[in-house]
């Protein structure tokens, strides 16, 4: 749904270009997802972009029913990378099934779409690259493109959507 919609204007490149790192852990426990995050941003770092571009942790069996324990493990890993050396070489992006915007967005707004993912998911980042893109002007305006893009389709679309891209995991399908 990301490249389909399009949602995010830099994912299309890393997956033409085959340098998404995907893994999937089988932990339950906020504290071993968590671990592993900050691992997998160690190893980012550790090589070259052209090599891995972003790193895609998937965590199926965590936080799946319990949107508030993932949130308050995606704010954790945030405050951690950014009070720590990788703060100036990863960002976090996360996704889940239930998120859900706060700041009186209705819940029906199809901009929570935006952060949903069929699984709980932490998308580690290059902040270097995402940098880049914000001095070259490409991240401007990019929520506000979603909330266009996704608005546009309406609720009922948006959802019939991701519904597609759940089962196309479930089959295990590609974008």
């Amino acid at each position: 749904m990301v490249i389909r919609t399009p949602l995010c204007p830099f994912a299309e490149k890393v997956i033409k270009d085959d340098t998404v790192k995907y893994v999937v852990t089988r932990a339950r426990k906020r504290k071993e997802v968590a671990v592993l995050v900050l691992e997998e941003a160690l190893a980012l770092v550790g090589v070259p972009e052209t090599e891995t571009a972003t790193t895609v942790l998937i965590a199926p069996c965590a936080f799946v029913e319990d949107f508030p324990s993932f949130y308050e493990t995606e704010r954790f890993l945030e405050d951690h990378l950014e009070e720590s050396p990788l703060g100036e070489e990863v960002l976090v992006a996360s996704f889940h099934p239930q998120y859900m915007f706060g700041g009186g967005v209705k819940e029906d707004d199809p901009i929570h779409y935006e952060k949903r993912s069929p699984f709980p998911v932490f998308n580690l980042l290059r902040a270097q690259r995402v940098w880049a893109y914000a001095d070259e002007g490409l991240t401007e305006k990019i929520a506000e493109k979603n909330a266009d893009a996704l608005g546009g389709l309406g609720i009922e679309e948006v959802r019939r959507r991701f519904a597609l891209e759940n089962i196309e995991v479930e089959q295990g399908g590609e974008d």
